[in-house]
């Protein structure tokens, strides 16, 4: 389904139920998607999401669809180059706590672009995880606190941090360098000028 751009329902009107009995949504390779749910979609049975090779994806669900992923089990998101976040807030009610309270296995890979697992001030609390992986997030680490929090910390500061200190070594490198040279060229040239009297 390459061509795929959103999921729906034809004929849909506000407050009818679109995916109430869904428990496994596996999309793979949908390189036009841009959102996999809208605001109105409801995952509430949803067991399994799991996510590769969407391209064109930005994050994955909105806020009021994570908030309702109650029996969410297994959560795989994986080479979505484009994802800037998991859950977007998209001007919810972003103060609320969301507890994954079912989840036991929790997998973000080779996601370039990810800045976190929700930029707005969502809070996310997760059980005790049987699996939890996270490679190839090259700008953010995600970590989770004992309580459970699950927690986005950017790398870039880090990485700038550690830019500036390499390119301060170098620097430090070069001038003792130097400063070793001149005292050297000032112990020859007195060897010499002793030498010479």
């Amino acid at each position: 389904m390459p061509e795929l751009i959103h999921l729906g329902k034809e004929n849909f009107q506000p407050g009818d139920p679109v995916f109430p009995n869904l428990e496994v949504l596996c999309v793979h390779k949908c390189g036009r998607l841009e959102n996999l749910a809208s605001t109105l979609i409801s995952f509430q049975n949803l067991t399994i999401l799991n996510i590769r090779s969407c391209r064109g994806l930005q994050y994955l669900i909105p806020y009021s669809v994570a908030k309702n992923l109650q029996q969410l089990k297994r959560l795989v998101v994986d080479n979505c180059q484009r994802m800037v976040e998991i859950v977007a807030s998209n001007g919810d009610d972003p103060e609320n706590e969301i507890t994954f309270s079912s989840l036991q296995h929790l997998e973000l890979s080779d996601l370039p672009s990810l800045q976190g697992f929700c930029t707005g001030n969502c809070i996310f609390k997760v059980p005790p995880l049987k699996t939890f992986i996270v490679k190839d997030c090259h700008l953010i680490e995600l970590t989770i606190s004992p309580d459970g929090l699950l927690q986005s910390d950017p790398r870039l500061e880090i990485a700038k941090e550690t830019d500036d200190e390499e390119n301060d070594r170098d620097q430090t490198v070069k001038r003792l360098y130097v400063e070793e040279n001149t005292i050297s060229s000032h112990a020859k040239n007195r060897e010499i000028s002793s030498a010479l009297r």
